[in-house]
Parts: C-alpha cells; sequence; structure tokens
C-alpha cells in the first residue's frame, strides 16, 4: 500500500511538472511581434511577452486620435489566448475623450507563425468604469484579423 502511494505522489508531481512546463513553453513560443491585418485593411503591431504582457500600435492612431494600447494576455485553450488592452482617445483639442477595451480572441498556428481572431472594442466616457466592462453601454465595435510573425530571415 506504502508503495502504491508513493507511486501516486510521484505521478502527481510528474504530471503538475509536466503541464506547468507546456505553459512555459507556449509562453516561450508565442512571444514576440506580429504584423495585423484588419478585414478594413488597418493594420497595427501586436507584441506578445512571455510574462503575459501584450502591446499594440494601429496604423489609423494619429487619424482617429488614440494611443499606443497596453494589456495582458493569457491562455485559453489548445494555442488560443485572451487578450485585453487599454488606451486613450483624444478630442480635437488634445483632451482626453474616452478610454477604450480592447478584449480579443486570438487563435495561433500550431508552429505559432501566423494567427487569426476577432476582437472588440469599447469606448468609456467618464464615469463610466473601463475596467469594469458591464459600465458601457453602448454597442462594441467587432472587427476579425489576420496576422504573421516578424522574423529575422524574412
Amino acid at each position: 500500500m506504502k508503495k502504491i502511494s508513493i507511486v501516486m505522489a510521484t505521478m502527481c508531481i510528474l504530471s503538475f511538472s509536466i503541464c506547468t512546463f507546456a505553459e512555459q513553453n507556449f509562453s516561450e513560443k508565442i512571444a514576440g511581434t506580429y504584423l495585423i491585418t484588419e478585414k478594413s485593411g488597418n493594420q497595427r503591431i501586436w507584441t506578445f511577452f512571455q510574462d503575459g504582457n501584450f502591446l499594440s500600435t494601429s496604423s489609423v492612431q494619429k487619424k482617429f486620435g488614440f494611443s499606443d494600447q497596453q494589456g495582458i494576455w493569457t491562455k485559453k485553450g489548445n494555442n488560443e489566448v485572451q487578450g485585453v488592452m487599454l488606451a486613450f482617445g483624444f478630442d480635437k483639442q488634445n483632451n482626453l475623450s474616452y478610454t477604450a477595451r480592447i478584449t480579443a480572441t486570438i487563435k495561433f498556428d500550431l508552429d505559432v507563425q501566423t494567427l487569426e481572431g476577432q476582437y472588440s472594442l469599447r469606448k468609456y466616457e467618464a464615469p463610466e468604469n473601463p475596467m469594469k466592462s458591464e459600465t458601457d453601454t453602448s454597442k462594441p465595435i467587432i472587427v476579425s484579423f489576420k496576422g504573421q510573425r516578424l522574423l529575422h530571415n524574412q
């Protein structure tokens, strides 16, 4: 009975170690910069960091008056992550007009060289709170996209 308990404990520890290694390996695999093309033709540069941070710059920031986007990503399934980012939006006088919250579902291919997905954009004006998504009552903007990893040898 004691041997069975030791074997079971060892198997549990090994299972936990393998799962933890797989999560770390996924973080390492997706870390990098990707060129994103939205269905509209607009482009973004997204950077995923191994620690879960997520940065974005858009080709239409200047035109529509908003900042770079900063946020986090978490693994949600096989080769899939959910990202949440915040950005500031400005009026014509460069005054803060709103805070945007972007929530993205992103699916990577098996070798993490390409990705695709969809994001929703919500704009929060005072007193709405972008940290509480339910405070925005307007209809979100939904955008589909595809992306490709930036590589040294391209």
